[in-house]
């Protein structure tokens, strides 16, 4: 299968978009054990003061949402996030 590369539809559906990043969020919460991060979680959650997610978690948590959605995320997400973070 071929993805595709992320872009935005007028057809988007947000409420289950949203409902589907955070279940795929939960996984991966689940999956580190955080659990008390689990009972926080929220659309509003800060990923890495709320949930505790370090860089390599949120790469992780990029290739799920990839994943999932049949996508590819652009790279220069990847790179604008670490150019913050020096």
């Amino acid at each position: 299968m071929k993805d595709t590369l992320a872009t935005i539809s007028p057809q988007l559906d947000l409420p289950g978009v949203r409902e589907r990043v955070l279940d795929v969020l939960r996984g991966l919460l689940e999956e580190l054990g955080s659990h008390g991060a689990v009972v926080e979680l929220s659309i509003d959650s800060n990923l890495d003061r709320d949930l505790g997610l370090g860089s390599l978690e949120r790469v992780e948590l990029l290739t799920r949402l990839e994943s999932a959605f049949g996508v590819r995320l652009p790279d220069t997400l990847r790179r604008k996030r670490a150019r913050r973070k020096s």
